[in-house]
């Protein structure tokens, strides 16, 4: 049903964006200083990292139950511990894919789908779907904190970044009832278009056999359906909207925190920075390595206030307990659910 893609092929793009990250993540410690750094880091007791490592995987039982709810509504019933580690094998798809969400959601699908034996298509609708909550939470809670901001005047652009981000808003509203009105007519022309891209592909590799067009349709057919069963039932929507937005406050939760140990935190500054970094989510590197950390560094000094290595170090801390950590639980949990489907 699938056209194969090379091994080879797969890793040299992985490993190419690593190299990226790491190289700019480098830089960045080298810009800063890695001693500071690390200085900042000891000052930490093993209680205060403990304790962040404890917030930063709140996050994911949130989504994860956020998981559970869609894939019911779907009628794919699971455990609320199996969707939580589900939930954590996503970020970890996120993580090791390039460009994030979008290039671990279609992974995603597929473990899900096999994990709870659904089909593949609604499986990709309800963890896209958390997707596109989370995405919408993040400009939800960018919005306060910017008139905030902008009304304060301390801040420089404040005001024209939280007029892109309620643009951006809008125009993400728009395009989502725009092809919510017209879903049935970008169905057809999907179908079409994967049937076009399959056939050409199934050139380039004549020991695959592409599907027909007929079950090409079906597929897509069956993912709009899902997303129509998750749109129409208004209370789990809401609910599934609400445990997104929770999930984007832990988030920032855990930077908080992590600010509060080093600096003087600030609610506003804070909900203003995490929606900010995760614009470095759309650079090619897996999971943003390298990019959202010189990303956050920078805004933590321009908008916090913070030192260079205090905020290079609270940018480690951040995404080491809100982001690394959470996606190795994610890996080892894929790797379990690979070895008992092999079994």
């Amino acid at each position: 049903m699938y056209p194969p893609v090379t091994l080879s092929s797969r890793r040299q793009v992985q490993a190419a964006g690593s190299l990226v990250g790491l190289i700019t993540l480098g830089l960045v410690g080298y810009l800063v200083g890695f001693t500071e750094i690390a200085a900042t880091l000891r000052t930490l007791t093993p209680g205060q990292v403990g304790l962040l490592l404890g917030l930063g995987l709140l996050p994911l039982c949130v989504w994860g139950l956020a998981l559970w709810l869609a894939l019911a509504t779907l009628d794919s019933p699971t455990t609320q511990g199996q969707a939580v580690l589900l939930f954590c094998v996503s970020l970890f798809f996120n993580s090791v894919t390039p460009f994030g969400q979008t290039g671990g959601t279609p992974l995603s699908g597929a473990v899900i789908a096999h994990a709870v034996q659904t089909p593949y298509e609604r499986a990709l609708a309800a963890i896209g779907s958390l997707g596109a909550l989370n995405t919408l939470a993040t400009l939800c809670l960018w919005l306060p904190a910017g008139v905030y901001l902008a009304a304060e005047g301390g801040l420089a652009g404040a005001r024209e970044a939280t007029a892109a981000a309620g643009l951006g808003l809008v125009g993400a509203g728009a395009a989502v009832l725009a092809g919510w009105r017209s879903r049935d007519w970008l169905a057809d022309r999907l179908s079409g278009a994967l049937t076009s891209l399959l056939a050409a592909v199934g050139r380039v590799f004549p020991g695959w056999s592409p599907p027909e067009p007929a079950a090409v349709a079906a597929r897509v057919d069956g993912f709009v359906a899902a997303v129509e069963r998750l749109a129409t039932s208004r209370r789990r929507l809401t609910a599934l909207a609400a445990l997104a937005v929770a999930g984007q406050l832990g988030v920032v939760l855990v930077l908080y925190i992590a600010l509060a140990f080093l600096w003087e935190p600030s609610l506003p500054v804070v909900l203003f920075v995490v929606p900010v970094s995760r614009a470095a989510a759309a650079v090619p590197t897996p999971g943003g390595i390298g990019s959202t950390e010189a990303l956050l560094t920078g805004l933590l000094v321009t908008v916090a206030g913070a030192t260079p290595a205090v905020a290079g170090a609270v940018a480690v801390l951040y995404r080491l307990t809100a982001f690394w950590v959470p996606a190795l639980l994610g890996g080892v949990a894929a790797a379990g659910l690979l070895l008992d489907s092999r079994r």
